[in-house]
């Protein structure tokens, strides 16, 4: 027993010597693929407590070792890059750099990659794609990259989901997922009221004044504002600044911007076309974010009550 014992472990030693016998086999890695996931968005300055100089000169006072001693904005002329997923709104664009490395010491083979968002209402596919070989192969260290970009239009959390799949060293199929929760906000509030004028008459109007409201927590640079009425109804605007650039509204944190436009019938539309219209249309805004990232957005439908029908109403058609 004791020499056979020996004998064995004799085997196992020249086994354990000589990797290329036909005995010996690949270890398979436990999670062979790393799936990451890097939102792309801009870099913000970076503050600072140094006052700038009065007199208008580009140096500091005092600077810290090793810190830059120039001057460019009232802020800094330092950028950071985020350190977390940050805040993202309603009306701008997701952008996320995917990728899949494989961290294990042999080649995967069919590598598939899927990228997709769910909503509370909607599941959307962004990117299904293959590995990096001809074959959809991923070589040991081998990594595939991708970007997607996906138009935020709705409230509430979102979830980007990212799935792999692959066949292992051993030729089994296997996959892999990682699911990414955010929050989606809404950036402006709006807040719409109606008037009806001259009811009646030849003139009638309806008068609606909205107050745009920055929900963020940095200035926004209002670029275009606008009301666009349903088919039946032309709009006028009323708000003269809207001409002037330097009269656009860069809403600070919280500052409320106050918009009013008179809607009539429009020229080919019925004659009662203004009294029998409850949905009278939808603000359209667009703006810039501190690094000029453009975001649009649309309010719900503005409606208003349909004016009390009279009990008797006498119209001049003609005189004979």
């Amino acid at each position: 027993l004791a020499q056979a014992l020996a004998k064995m472990s004799d085997i196992a030693s020249a086994q354990t010597a000589n990797p290329g016998s036909p005995m010996t086999r690949v270890q398979v890695t436990a999670n062979p693929v790393s799936l990451k996931v890097m939102r792309m968005c801009k870099p913000l300055f970076t503050t600072t407590d140094v006052p700038i100089p009065a007199d208008g000169s580009m140096q500091l006072p005092s600077a810290a070792p090793g810190a830059s001693t120039s001057v460019a904005l009232a802020t800094s002329p330092l950028l950071t890059l985020p350190q977390s997923f940050g805040d993202i709104y309603l009306g701008e664009t997701l952008s996320a750099y995917v990728s899949t490395c494989n961290q294990a010491p042999y080649q995967l083979l069919n590598v598939q990659l899927k990228v997709e968002v769910q909503t509370s209402s909607q599941r959307q596919l962004l990117l299904s794609r293959a590995g990096s070989g001809p074959a959809g192969e991923l070589p040991p260290g081998g990594r595939a990259d991708s970007i997607v970009r996906y138009e935020l239009r709705e409230i509430g959390v979102h979830i980007l989901i990212c799935s792999a799949t692959f066949v292992d060293a051993d030729g089994e199929s296997r996959n892999v997922r990682k699911f990414f929760k955010f929050q989606v906000q809404n950036p402006l509030s709006m807040k719409s009221k109606s008037h009806t004028l001259a009811i009646g008459t030849a003139a009638e109007s309806v008068l609606v004044e909205t107050q745009v409201q920055n929900a963020t927590q940095s200035a926004l640079y209002l670029t275009s504002v606008q009301f666009a009425p349903t088919p039946l109804l032309a709009v006028d605007d009323l708000n003269s600044f809207a001409l002037r650039a330097d009269q656009l509204a860069c809403l600070k944190p919280g500052d409320v911007q106050q918009y009013m436009y008179r809607l009539r019938a429009a020229p080919d539309a019925p004659a009662d076309a203004l009294r029998s219209v409850t949905a009278l249309g939808r603000m359209d805004v667009n703006w810039m974010g501190p690094m000029a990232e453009p975001g649009h957005l649309q309010s719900n439908m503005v409606q208003r009550r349909q004016p009390p029908a009279r009990a008797i109403e006498v119209r001049l058609l003609g005189v004979d």
